[in-house]
This record gives C-alpha cells, structure tokens and sequence, in this order.
C-alpha cells in the first residue's frame, strides 16, 4: 500500500517537530476532560440533595447520571462521525459550548424531566470531546511525545474523580447543589476563551481518508477490547453512581468525599503508568523509521494506517 506525496509530506513535517510538548495547549485538553467527568459523576456525590430538591428518590436521582452516560453513548459513534470532516478548533468550542449550556441548565432547572434533558445533551457533548481530544493531541505534539500528550490529556479525568467530585460533594453539603453545577459552567466558560485563544485549529478528516465503521469492527483486537472496556464502565459506572447511598446504609460512618477521594487517587497511579510508558525510551520503538520515508510505503512508517490512513499530526480522527 502506498499513499499520496501529501501523506508523506505531512509525516517528514511531523517527524521536525520541535523536541517538546506545548504543555499550556495540551492541558485545555485536560480541562475539557475534568469536565466531562464532573459533569457526569457530580450526582453521585449530591444524590440526598438532588433527589431532595427535585422531590424523588435516590435511585430516580440516580438516573440523572445513568442518561448523561446515555447521552455519551448516542453520540460516539453518529456524531463524531458525522462531524469529522469539520475543522477540530471549531468543533471542540462547540462541545464545550454545550457544558456550558446545559449544566446551567441543570442549575436552574426545578423539573425532574427538564434536568434529565439537560443531563442527556451534556452527555451527548462530551461523547463528542471523548471521539475528539485524543486524535486531537497527538497532533500538537512530536511524534516519539505523542503517549506522554495522551498522558497529559489524560490527568483531567483521575483529578476529577480524586478531588473534584469529593470537592463538590463537599461544597453541596455545605451550600446548595446547584451552586456546583454553575461552577462547572464557569469553568466550561473559561475554557472556550482558553481554546479559543491558545489551541490552534486543524482540519478534519478528509471524505478519501475514512474507514468505514463495519471495517474497524473487524480489524483485529478491536472487538475484545471494546469488550473489556464496556465491562469495566459498566461496573465503573454501577458502583460510582450509588456510592452515596450504599455508604450511607452500610452504617460505617465513612465520608463519601473521603471515600471518592481515594477512588480517584488510584486511577492517579495509572495515568502516572501510562506518562512513563508514553515516552522515550518506550515510544521510541513506534518512532516511524527513515527508510520507509524513502520507498513511500506507509505502513512500514506506521501500522495504524491500516486503521486510520490519516493518523498522525497532520491527520486522523481528531
């Protein structure tokens, strides 16, 4: 398999890439996936208050969690890729102009059925940022760097979980619920003013360049992690939501901010894990070699082209 002068051209560009990581770009990245991640799993941590407020259960509240995750699953898949030939800048402002939206809206609202709308539009905005952010990463930073990016991208969702929802669970004890849901739309406020001025725009994938859904599906190892991925959500998901309540009836006394705190604390070692594997000397086993530059044969530079023809700096989903 071969690929146009443009293909190669993009690789040579990406492999003279300065030897360093455009932290203050990559770390919006980061934000945007903290707030992805309060944005869902904040209920967990308020679920008394909510259900209190909005005059229904804890398991009903429980459900403002369940359809934002519902949200996210409704648009990884059409959205993103009905979106991916749009330029990236653009549509991360869009995404994130949907936290902000809807989690004001989830602030204001008093009616159950309105903030589960809310709730599902948020979700849908942040399966968006979910298909976006990685792709988009890698193609701010040099190639053999490109891991450590991810790992960087990546510290937003363990930080959420380590100490912003414990935070919030804390604040909403102290204060109101609600007042955690407009802090979020604050946050998602700055962000847009942050990516707006600092992260640069790229173009999105080229109509040639896509691979067919049906395809991925059938490339090998794809199902099976996606297997192992949607078991580990699952139980994820389970027990994060209803931590609230079943601590509560465990009759233990333990503090539900203590408690998400270590939650989170340990996905903190893995991202440290995946910050030492991402980089030199590790990467560089993936580091595409000069020779197949020469015989302009892509596949030799990088097997995810089978993948993703247009993956790399210059290309890809993101």
């Amino acid at each position: 398999m071969t690929v146009s002068e443009s293909a190669i051209d993009r690789l040579e560009q990406a492999r003279g890439t300065p030897d360093h990581l455009p932290v203050g770009q990559l770390l919006a990245f980061t934000v945007a996936g903290f707030l992805a991640i309060m944005t869902e799993n904040m209920p967990a941590g308020l679920l008394p208050q909510i259900s209190s407020s909005l005059d229904v259960s804890e398991a009903i509240a429980g459900q403002t969690v369940t359809i934002y995750a519902l949200g996210s699953v409704v648009a990884a898949i059409p959205v993103v890729t009905a979106t991916r030939n749009w330029n990236r800048r653009p549509l991360f402002l869009f995404t994130v102009a949907g936290f902000l939206t809807f989690n004001t809206l989830t602030a204001v609202s008093g009616n159950y059925g309105l903030t589960l709308l809310a709730r599902f539009v948020a979700g849908m905005s942040a399966g968006v940022v979910w298909g976006l952010v990685a792709g988009y990463a890698r193609r701010l930073a040099p190639p053999h760097l490109q891991g450590r990016a991810l790992a960087i991208v990546g510290v937003g969702q363990p930080v959420a979980l380590s100490l912003g929802v414990p935070f919030g669970a804390w604040l909403g004890d102290i204060s109101d619920w609600r007042a955690v849901f407009w802090i979020m739309s604050l946050i998602a406020l700055l962000l847009l003013i942050w990516v707006r001025l600092t992260v640069p725009d790229f173009p999105g994938q080229a109509p040639d360049k896509r691979l067919p859904v049906g395809m991925v599906l059938l490339l090998p190892g794809v199902r099976p992690v996606l297997l192992v991925l949607f078991a580990w959500i699952l139980a994820h998901n389970v027990l994060y939501t209803y931590i609230a309540p079943y601590l509560s009836g465990t009759g233990t006394g333990l503090r539900i901010d203590i408690i998400l705190l270590v939650f989170g604390a340990a996905s903190v070692v893995g991202i440290w894990g995946n910050w030492i594997a991402g980089g030199p000397p590790f990467a560089r086993r993936h580091t595409p070699q000069p020779d197949c530059l020469r015989r302009r044969s892509y596949p030799a530079c990088d097997p995810t082209w089978v993948a993703n023809p247009s993956a790399g700096r210059r290309g890809g989903m993101g």
